[in-house]
């Protein structure tokens, strides 16, 4: 099922039955707990919901050789690809989905609402809802696309805004699949951070077991403040290249390709934040990696065209 398909039933959509809901999340350690908030939304409201998401497809249906791939957390692709993902490996869509068909929702307040992650929309019976990050500064800007005025949960469509939208949607879901459109936000949604850093963390023993770097949690603390250094970490702790380093291996890599790496006297690698990228390269076997198993290069043996 592709946007194609979703695209068309937008088209046959009556405003009349979609829903804005707003998300909700909490951390505490490792626990999260995400909550759902209903509102109520006048027609013309539902109207320009739709239409945003319709302008959005449209201009990506229109997109020249556009490719689906499934959703991989280690490799970025241009505006030409859409990964996608099944169902069942999105973190808490499911509760969230059970949630919004619940008739015992808490009303949306502005005032009083706490930690809010997300906004979603839901097409009617088409079984289409729409995924937004949450930032105070795109909701709260007076200037964007949707305005919005809300007294006793109803939002209207006013002049007098005090909550606006912008022409975004993050991710589709749809049919059992989730159509990822803006990768960073959709991870950030649904907490794929997260379990990227608990893997890390059960994980990074095979980093100490192989002796290659002097401080390795100094390492974790410099990825962890980047969502692409924890991604590419993660995939280094998951993958069989660390078997195949060795501190002798480590030290011709940064010869050959004048990394200007430091080493350690027993040839452990030291890290600091200026060669931290360098690092993760090194330890990612990149360096001596032929192009044509590079990823960007495995990506085309996956996709299908639009």
């Amino acid at each position: 099922m592709m946007l194609k398909e979703i695209k068309r039933k937008l088209d046959d959509a009556s405003p009349d039955y979609t829903g804005l809901f707003f998300i909700t999340r909490k951390k505490r350690r490792e626990e999260i707990e995400y909550s759902v908030l209903r509102t109520k939304i006048t027609a013309d409201i539902g109207e320009a919901l739709i239409t945003i998401v319709k302008q959005q497809l449209s201009k990506l249906i229109e997109t020249v050789d556009l490719e689906y791939i499934e959703y991989n957390p280690a490799i970025n692709l241009d505006k030409n690809h859409v990964e996608t993902i099944k169902r069942e490996e999105v973190h808490y869509l499911d509760e969230i989905l059970r949630d919004m068909n619940s008739a015992d929702l808490n009303i949306f307040d502005m005032k009083q609402s706490k930690n809010l992650w997300a906004y979603a929309i839901k097409i009617g019976n088409s079984g289409i809802t729409l995924f937004r990050k949450y930032t105070e500064k795109r909701i709260l800007d007076i200037k964007g696309w949707i305005p919005l005025f809300v007294q006793n949960g109803v939002f209207n469509k006013l002049t007098d805004s005090i909550l606006t939208m912008d022409k975004y949607i993050d991710c589709i879901y749809y049919d059992g699949k989730m159509f990822i459109l803006d990768k960073i936000h959709f991870e950030k949604i649904f907490s794929f951070m997260d379990k990227f850093i608990l893997e890390i963390d059960a994980n990074v023993c095979h980093l100490e077991e192989k002796s290659l770097v002097e401080d390795i949690a100094a390492l974790q603390k410099l990825c962890k403040s980047d969502p692409r250094k924890i991604k590419k970490l993660n995939k280094v702790l998951k993958s069989d290249i660390l078997n195949s380093l060795n501190t002798k291996r480590i030290s011709e890599i940064n010869r050959q390709y004048n990394l200007d790496l430091n080493f350690t006297e027993d040839g452990k690698i030291i890290v600091s934040p200026k060669n931290i990228w360098t690092v993760l390269r090194v330890l990612d076997d990149e360096y001596l990696e032929s192009p044509m198993t590079d990823n960007k290069y495995e990506v085309h043996s996956k996709v299908r065209a639009a």
